[in-house]
């Protein structure tokens, strides 16, 4: 659900977001308690309404069946990613984001992240209007860890925020 929440938001709006979610459901995020909310309390935790749909949506799928959850640790990353993106909200993003950051997978590369686009292209120095063909060829060199490179690239572009953060109120200071 946390994928759901994250599409189109920066880090901090997810977050924020994500944290009313969890204060509405009670403190813990469950399928039977987001069957039991009410779309509209979910919407006022700041959740789009094709949000709230595609959230009650994924909660339904597992408590079908239709998503085994705990299967998807089991298969390689290509094939949890197509059983993944059948779930309505679901993309490719997405998917490949519950890999790295719920199963823990060592080796994927998300094309799609824009975080992760910004961070290439200032950490290389190259165009961003190329990095569909450059930023996939950069990442195979980093494998079988290309997870772990995007963490550190992740942590790196969070830095470099906070120190322009700084940087300008010390400037607005003077």
């Amino acid at each position: 659900m946390r994928k759901i929440v994250a599409q189109q938001l920066s880090a901090a709006a997810a977050r924020t977001v994500h944290s009313r979610v969890v204060a509405h459901l009670g403190g813990v995020i469950a399928v039977d308690s987001v069957l039991a909310a009410a779309p509209e309390g979910l919407r006022a935790c700041g959740l789009s309404w094709p949000k709230v749909k595609y959230v009650i949506g994924l909660a339904e799928r597992v408590a079908d069946g239709r998503l085994d959850v705990t299967r998807l640790a089991d298969l390689d990353d290509e094939a949890a990613i197509a059983i993944l993106v059948q779930v309505p909200g679901l993309g490719r993003w997405s998917a490949e984001m519950f890999l790295m950051f719920t199963l823990g997978r060592p080796d994927v590369f998300s094309t799609g992240d824009l975080a992760l686009k910004l961070a290439m292209v200032n950490a290389y120095g190259k165009p961003v209007e190329t990095f569909a063909k450059w930023g996939p060829e950069v990442a195979e060199t980093w494998r079988p860890w290309r997870t772990v490179a995007c963490r550190y690239l992740y942590a790196w572009l969070d830095g470099e925020r906070a120190r322009l953060k700084a940087q300008r109120t010390t400037t607005a200071q003077s």
